[in-house]
């Protein structure tokens, strides 16, 4: 490849970088190279071999400090689930209980609506008798206030025309005649 160069402005001509010949390099670059990829090859290399074996250490440091001996017999479980399950079974016999509780309740509930819709409608035609009633008492009290007034009045025009003096009557001597 040939090199392309450019000319500068002040005259010095540049290299271009995509055809410019690489600096010649010497052996001790070349070495220094070629230890450092090593190194970090081996290194890379080491931290997954001590990756590897951290891990293998855990998983058998956690192997052995947790047992896999059962804590609980197979007898004993069996036993604990006869006994849920009579609970369970329990449980769904006072579920089913508050559920007929409930419907009672509600059709409870629903006779007293009713109930008290008709005790609304029997209270609205008691006032409206009871209103009819205390009109009819009204007009009886005013008839009668006048009824003592002409009676009174009545009375004051009997006296006034009656003798100032009323006579007793003689006693009865039980009768008439000579015997």
């Amino acid at each position: 490849m040939t090199a392309i160069t450019r000319p500068a402005p002040n005259g010095v001509t540049i290299p271009h970088p995509r055809t410019a010949a690489p600096p010649a390099s010497t052996i001790r670059d070349r070495v220094v190279l070629g230890l450092r990829r090593t190194a970090v090859a081996a290194g890379v290399a080491i931290c997954i071999v001590g990756g590897a074996l951290t891990t293998q250490a855990a998983a058998q440091w956690t192997a052995a400090s947790a047992p896999l001996a059962p804590s609980v017999s197979q007898a004993e479980l069996a036993t604990l689930l006869a006994n849920e399950q009579a609970r369970a079974a329990a449980l769904d016999a006072q579920v089913a209980d508050l559920t007929a509780q409930s419907d009672q309740l509600a059709q409870a509930l629903q006779a007293a609506q009713a109930q008290l819709g008709t005790d609304g409608q029997t209270a609205a035609g008691l006032r409206t008798r009871l209103k009819a009633a205390q009109t009819k008492l009204a007009t009886v009290q005013k008839a009668l206030k006048v009824a003592a007034a002409r009676a009174a009045a009545a009375a004051a025009a009997a006296s006034r025309q009656a003798p100032a003096s009323n006579p007793t009557p003689p006693p009865y001597d039980g009768g008439g005649g000579d015997d």
